[in-house]
């Protein structure tokens, strides 16, 4: 941060060492830029001449305040940037970022997240190749920053475990995710352990909702709808969902979902007659789980409509092999119920209780009452939903008003979710243009932060969750 009081004497702490330093481009101020998109590259080479003087060399690698390179209007400038000077670039390098460590975001500190277990969860997730972990100033005397009281704490207590009550992020790995997986949900978080992930995995559904919306809905159509989605909500997202039959392969071809959004591939077979609704789902044996991680993909998903019929001990076992499939291939699994049953909610409740415990990584749960009831309604509903699911779990939008929607997420998070992964409460509101891209940024980004804000503010992290017992 170069321009910045602190600069020049920081850089006196490290003239003369072999200690790799960066360039921490600041380009906003809470979220808000500081300059215009077009004049970001400009700015850019200031500050990286500006660093050269203090320093005497060049950055080892750059990246930026409160991630604004991720930013879709100024992450070409990035780009542009790092390529033209031979910088890497975070989420744009071999360097794979693990944020947890910091202990403080959105103005809130999170002593939890800096301690022994938390580095050694850290740690126990990382896979192959390089890995750049993070960490805010700490404790010295004499040290004036917003970080030390957060660091005092820590300091005093530097044994206590990452998630409290729970034996934190490592023993969420060693009771819930096989061996084969070297990956953690962190993966698909945001860096506060709550998730804000967008679902565009719908098929005939989507096909149906475009045609509703005055569309001939191609498969070509429906491509376009989906890689827009992809280009404009990615960057903002912790994680994108897709489906392999449209989109996937030009997402992974041309990749739309940078590195800090953790790809999701869905690996349901859908049994949907067209204009009508899901009636059963299988495992797609269509999906190719070793050459989807090859491609980036760090988390599989199953849809399975929950009955209380003959066929519920089939789906039980489908939902196991499913699980079973995703750790195999060193994969997380993302477990998706919905309900077919006349007392909804207590059903919900129930499936949560027998799908919830077979060891998936993430429970992906419908609203209670659609999210048309009373906010403390659907948070007592979610409080009996998190008592029976023992992993981390969000919720999804399908059938929920899209105005009542961050209402809901709320009161959901209150209840015990980490957060959502959702389409139609996100985009629904594009399906009408002929190219979504300009109503995708009006509409669906800002609908994307304010969910951000309240999966941040009410959500559990992740890791607090306790493991199987």
């Amino acid at each position: 941060m170069v321009d910045r009081q602190a600069a020049e004497a920081g850089i006196e702490l490290v003239r003369g060492s072999r200690l790799s330093v960066g360039l921490h481009v600041v380009l906003d101020s809470r979220g808000e830029l500081l300059v215009p998109p077009e004049d970001a590259p400009r700015e850019l080479e200031r500050q990286l001449v500006r660093f050269e003087e203090l320093v005497g060399r060049a950055p080892s690698h750059v990246d930026s305040h409160h991630h604004i390179h991720r930013d879709p209007r100024v992450l070409p400038a990035f780009l542009a940037f790092a390529d033209r000077h031979a910088l890497p670039l975070r989420d744009h390098s071999i360097a794979h970022h693990r944020p947890m460590f910091y202990g403080r975001w959105d103005d809130t500190s999170h002593v939890e997240q800096v301690s022994v277990d938390s580095l050694l969860g850290i740690l126990d997730g990382i896979g192959d190749g390089a890995t750049e972990i993070g960490c805010h100033p700490g404790y010295a005397q004499g040290l004036n920053s917003r970080y030390k009281g957060r660091a005092r704490v820590r300091a005093a207590d530097a044994d206590g475990p990452a998630c409290p009550g729970t034996g934190g992020r490592e023993r969420h790995r060693a009771d819930r995710v096989s061996p084969a997986v070297t990956v953690t949900l962190d993966a698909l978080a945001r860096e506060a352990g709550t998730f804000l992930m967008v679902a565009m995995d719908q098929r005939e559904s989507l096909r149906t909702m475009l045609a509703q919306h005055g569309h001939d809905a191609t498969d070509e159509r429906m491509v376009r709808f989906k890689l827009a989605v992809a280009r404009e909500l990615a960057p903002y997202a912790s994680g994108f969902l897709i489906d392999r039959h449209f989109g996937y392969r030009e997402i992974v071809r041309d990749r739309l979902v940078p590195p800090s959004t953790g790809l999701i591939l869905a690996a349901d077979a859908l049994e949907q007659p067209p204009g009508g609704v899901v009636e059963d789902t299988d495992l797609d044996e269509g999906v190719d789980a070793e050459t989807a991680r090859e491609n980036g993909v760090v988390a599989l998903k199953l849809l399975i409509v929950w009955r209380d019929d003959e066929r519920r001990a089939r789906r039980v076992e489908t939902a196991r092999r499913f699980v079973e499939l995703a750790h195999a291939h060193g994969l997380l699994s993302v477990l998706e119920p919905v309900v077919r049953a006349e007392n909804r909610e207590d059903a919900i409740v129930e499936a949560a209780r027998e799908l919830g415990g077979i060891g998936c990584d993430l429970y992906k749960c419908e609203v209670p009452t659609h999210g048309a009831g009373e906010p403390e309604e659907i948070t007592e509903w979610s409080r009996k939903i998190d008592s029976a699911v023992p992993c981390p779990w969000v919720v999804l939008s399908q059938g929920v008003d899209p105005d009542r929607y961050p209402m809901a997420v709320e009161a959901a998070c209150r209840g015990g979710a980490s957060g959502m992964l959702a389409g139609r409460a996100v985009w629904t509101a594009t399906l009408g243009a002929d190219d979504p891209t300009d109503l995708l940024r009006k509409h669906s980004v800002p609908r994307l932060r304010e969910l951000g804000e309240i999966v941040d503010r009410h959500g559990r992290p992740w890791c607090e969750k306790g493991g199987a017992s």
